[in-house]
């Protein structure tokens, strides 16, 4: 009951729910939160510990959770008291722990604006240079996930379609796919078991191929690959989709290499990636930046609507001639990248001085570059904390636009 009134208060989904040695542990989604850390975060729900021996317990098990749960975001321990207890020494800070009791519930039950009283409960926890929320080294997730709402709608509701996403380096295919993932993984039955992720950047064989995707899917299978992995590799799809009744849901990214091998050695993966289409056994996602025409128009790289005269699919220099919806990315709208930067720092005390005309500049510097958008709320954040009062100004964004991170990108 409790855990719920925090669903509802926050206006927030509860996704799962297991349970630990003297603790539970409950996975949110609080990406709509819009802030800094805001992601699928653990929380876990216990008990003050009485001895070391519990405290290691319990600072096993958060870590554990935020692993299992593979986020970036916050992992929150409550405990079932009311005052504060002292910090468990045994909680890595990587784990990025924010810890609650009692009264920080009430305050989250009671305050007019619940989640900017959990952002000052997080603030005065964590050092604000700890929160800025731009990165440029990993894939945007949970709150700095921003725009690109019918793609993912494509992805994450028409689930009888595969689909081919291209589009210039780091303009957010990684980003996508993974928000389709992490979605998909939490929304369906049986998640965990049905959709999986694979980096295919370095699969340099059919036989590597098959390898990996049993070792995610069912490594039991791993064992039986040597003699006859199509073979091997068709029954461990067949048997884990129920015989297409609850099909696989597949992501592959930075897929270019692959597909210029396999088109070299007689499409031998995607072939058998498109008859597991076809008898219902899974439905997939790909990403590249320069191959994916290749795999879905065939040879000549272009679009056409219609299967060519007199060729069929077994004809085709590709096994998936217009089997895949194809998915071009461009850059990001203006309305987009003023929100990707405005809101993940509402609530940690980081103000624009001049806010339009900010957002106008970074917006004539980036031109919608989800990266270059990204660089900038990460440099422009870093200048802000060192000032009093923390606050972001024009000349900030001129200093970004004469920074070596900017000149090294952009050569």
């Amino acid at each position: 009951e409790l855990v719920g009134l925090l669903e509802d208060c926050l206006d927030v989904e509860q996704i799962q729910y297991n349970e630990g040695p003297n603790a539970i542990s409950y996975l949110f989604d609080l990406s709509p939160l819009g802030f800094s850390g805001m992601d699928y975060n653990v929380l876990v729900v216990s008990h003050p510990p009485k001895n070391e021996e519990e405290q290691k317990q319990q600072a096993d098990f958060l870590s554990w959770q935020k692993s299992a749960a593979e986020t970036l975001g916050f992992a929150f321990q409550l405990y079932l008291s009311k005052e504060p207890v002292p910090k468990n020494p045994f909680v890595q800070s990587s784990v990025d722990p924010v810890f609650l009791c009692g009264n920080d519930l009430e305050r989250l039950l009671t305050e007019a604006i619940p989640k900017m009283a959990l952002a000052a409960i997080i603030r005065k926890q964590t050092p604000l240079h700890r929160l800025c929320p731009f990165t440029t080294s990993v894939e945007a997730s949970g709150a700095m996930f921003h725009g690109r709402k019918s793609e993912l709608r494509l992805l994450v509701e028409d689930l009888d379609k595969s689909v081919a996403i291209t589009g210039a380096r780091r303009v957010g295919k990684t980003s996508l796919m993974k928000r389709a993932y992490n979605i998909l993984r939490t929304r369906l039955s049986n998640g965990r078991q049905r959709v999986f992720y694979f980096n295919a950047l370095s699969w340099s064989s059919f036989w590597h191929c098959c390898w990996m995707l049993a070792h995610k899917i069912d490594p039991k299978s791993e064992l039986r690959l040597e003699k006859n992995p199509e073979g091997n590799i068709w029954y461990m799809l067949e048997r884990c989709s129920h015989h297409g009744t609850r099909p696989l849901y597949l992501f592959f990214d930075e897929i270019d290499s692959l597909i210029d091998f396999d088109a070299a050695n007689g499409w031998r993966f995607f072939k058998l990636l498109a008859e597991a289409r076809e008898a219902g056994y899974v439905r997939f996602v790909v990403a590249g930046y320069r191959s994916i025409p290749r795999l879905v128009f065939g040879q000549s790289g272009t679009r056409a609507k219609t299967m060519p005269a007199g060729v069929g699919v077994q004809q085709a220099d590709t096994p998936l001639l217009l089997a895949m919806e194809y998915l071009e990315l461009g850059p990001l709208s203006k309305k987009e990248v003023d929100s990707l930067l405005t809101e993940p720092v509402r609530g940690v005390e980081m103000k624009f001085e001049n806010e339009p005309a900010i957002l106008d500049q970074v917006w004539k510097s980036t031109i919608g570059s989800p990266f270059l958008v990204q660089l900038f709320g990460q440099r422009l954040f870093r200048l802000g904390v060192e000032r009093s009062p923390q606050q972001i100004t024009v000349e900030d964004v001129a200093a970004v636009e004469r920074s070596s991170a900017l000149r090294e990108f952009l050569t």
